[in-house]
């Protein structure tokens, strides 16, 4: 255990230091005068304050040692009476106001040790049990982009980025950003835990994209007709090798007729070999002409037959024909 001693130069450092680590968890207290500017009643008085209050904490009367350590401190602001504190606060169970305390302890200590080295023990002692302390709480850091309540205690500026001490067990947070509405989440706290909350506000959910219309289903195929090529067309054609049938019999009918009448009266055993070649070329004259009158008449009740069941409305493409005689043979042309 270290009694203050209150010795050493002036130094204002340590006076501001103390006024920034005291507000903590809204609990204010008053500070007395700094190690470096007590008067010597001054140091009189805090010192036989403190002796009393390490005598209450052995009688295990922690409550009254806090009085006594409050006085003291309130007296001469040495970092010691806030780490004897901090260990009356351990044994009443109040972690986390002795937390604080060692906190404050460590900043004024190691500010006070830079004009007198027998703080920096103070510092490392307080330092070793804020350590051991931290295994039986939970830490909660809170990095600053909005206004933060963790359970019912408001986040000042000096407690960003500092971890919050609470106790094990359920732990509200409530963050709120300007213009927005607070979120609410609730921590569940284990002892010997370090947990960083995130401030910054969730994204905005992307709007569903919907999805692309489906595509048209392709027209239906208009369904081809029962025949290939109109009826219609196809009587033009028939009627066509018909005409021309017949007029194959007609032409075949005429030089076949013209040939008898050269070998008429002429008989067989009488008759010049050319008389007689003229007979044979007569003979399929007549062949192809009635050959040429079938085809004809099939192919004229073939086209009647298509024209009279064609449909008159639809359309179509008067065919051509034309027919070439030779003189052993037919040729039809034709296109539809």
């Amino acid at each position: 255990m270290f009694l203050p001693t209150f010795k050493g130069a002036p130094h204002f450092a340590a006076l501001f230091v103390a006024s920034l680590t005291l507000g903590w968890a809204g609990q204010a207290h008053a500070e007395g005068a700094s190690v470096v500017h007590a008067t010597k009643a001054q140091k009189t008085k805090a010192s036989d304050t403190y002796r009393d209050a390490l005598a209450a904490i052995e009688a295990k009367k922690y409550d009254e040692a806090l009085k006594l350590l409050d006085e003291s401190y309130n007296t001469v602001a040495s970092p010691n009476s806030l780490l004897l504190k901090a260990r009356a606060l351990v044994q009443l169970g109040r972690k986390v106001e002795a937390y604080h305390q060692l906190e404050t302890a460590i900043a004024l200590a190691q500010e006070l040790a830079k004009s007198d080295d027998k703080y920096a023990q103070t510092a490392e002692s307080a330092q070793k049990e804020l350590t051991e302390l931290s295994k039986s709480i939970a830490l909660v850091s809170v990095k600053p982009a909005a206004s933060v309540s963790l359970g019912d205690r408001q986040l000042g500026p000096n407690d960003w980025n500092r971890p919050q001490p609470f106790e094990p067990g359920k732990l509200k947070v409530t963050i709120s950003h300007a213009g927005g509405t607070p979120s609410t989440q609730e921590l569940d706290l284990r002892a010997g835990q370090t947990v960083e909350v995130a401030t910054a506000p969730a994204p905005a959910t992307a709007a569903p994209q919907s999805a692309p219309a489906p595509a048209p289903p392709p027209a239906p195929a208009t369904p081809a007709g029962p025949d290939t090529v109109h009826k219609r067309t196809l009587a033009y054609v028939s009627g066509g090798i018909g005409i021309a049938g017949v007029a194959t019999f007609a032409a075949f009918t005429y030089l076949s007729a013209s040939g008898d009448d050269e070998n008429s009266g002429c008989s067989l055993d009488l008759c010049p070999q050319a008389n007689l070649d003229t007979a044979g070329q007569n003979s399929s004259y007549t062949t192809l002409a009635f050959v040429g009158l079938g085809v004809g008449i099939i192919g004229l009740a073939t086209g009647t037959y298509l024209y009279l069941t064609s449909d008159p409305e639809a359309p179509s493409e008067q065919p051509v024909a034309d027919i070439s005689i030779g003189p052993d043979r037919v040729v039809l042309h034709g296109r539809f």
